[in-house]
């Protein structure tokens, strides 16, 4: 949650938003030093690593392992670790993921449903993908098939905030 919380200030400051400055700072280092233990979940790594390359101090070569070690075929919560971990690399120049993360886009899935208990869902997997994509990309060909699943969800059963948002940003 915190690297969520991190790249949500960092875009907001992007924005033109206030955001202090010495608090985001103490956010990025404290995601700095938890990387270094160790011991987070892979997605909420992946999000710290997001963070991390928002912010312009992204850490390259565990990025680099963390995408070689990605399963094949991605399913569920590591689709929206591959997008993160691409869309990461590339902000830090390695562009050697940008056809993976593209196509990661366009194909419609959802897989994996919602977990009740957790802040994840397919659809916000997805949702996550598309918008790291457009953001490291620019307009991505064949994006409106797999983003189109998404919005029609909206009419299809209720979906949680985190949903909501990142299926209409």
């Amino acid at each position: 949650a915190m690297g969520l919380a991190a790249v949500l200030l960092l875009d907001a400051q992007a924005a033109g938003y206030p955001v202090d400055a010495d608090r985001l700072e103490h956010l990025l280092g404290w995601l700095t030093r938890r990387l270094s233990v160790g011991g987070l979940p892979p997605l909420t790594a992946a999000w710290a690593h997001a963070a991390l390359a928002r912010a312009g101090t992204p850490q390259t070569a565990r990025l680099r392992r963390l995408a070689a070690d990605l399963p094949r075929p991605l399913l569920g919560q590591d689709r929206e670790r591959a997008a993160l971990l691409w869309s990461a690399l590339h902000r830090a120049g390695d562009q050697r993921y940008a056809a993976d993360l593209a196509a990661l886009v366009t194909e419609a899935k959802t897989e994996g449903g919602r977990r009740e208990a957790a802040f994840w869902s397919g659809q916000r997997g997805q949702a996550v993908a598309a918008a790291e994509a457009v953001r490291v990309l620019g307009p991505v060909d064949g994006l409106a098939p797999g983003v189109a699943p998404l919005v029609d969800s909206l009419r299809a059963h209720k979906l949680t905030t985190p949903e909501l948002g990142w299926t209409l940003a």
